[in-house]
């Protein structure tokens, strides 16, 4: 019988409200910190998909400057890049402008209302 009166103290000790307000408070700060570290995971996760993605871009872009450095070295190559920077020549070469009569025609509009009217009364009889 005293047995039994001890399991039911036991039992109401465990069962009480002080008891079990500090087994929640306990269980509440528990999912908090695993809440915490979850997100930080998530975080860490999406930080390394980012800078994978970084490496891979620095990688092919160092491989481009690799490429022009070695195609820089050549005679070829310094020659290409002095043409297109910066607008030189070959001593003895000339520069020779084409120019297309359609384009001439059409880049300098009529002054006023009359010359237009008049540019595109002419036009209607001209021939293609």
């Amino acid at each position: 019988m005293r047995e039994f009166q001890e399991r039911k103290r036991l039992k109401r000790l465990i069962y009480s409200k002080p008891v079990l307000i500090f087994l929640f408070i306990l269980l509440v700060l528990v999912i908090d910190g695993t809440w915490k570290i979850y997100q930080k995971e998530r975080e860490s996760r999406a930080n390394l998909a980012r800078v994978e993605n970084q490496l891979t871009t620095l990688k092919e872009r160092s491989g481009n400057l690799s490429s022009d450095v070695t195609r820089l070295k050549t005679e070829q190559g310094m020659e290409e890049e002095i043409r297109s920077k910066y607008e030189v020549s070959k001593p003895g070469e000339q520069l020779l402008v084409i120019v297309d009569k359609d384009a001439a025609a059409t880049t300098s509009p009529p002054q006023n209302l009359w010359e237009h009217w008049w540019s595109s009364f002419t036009n209607l009889f001209k021939r293609n």
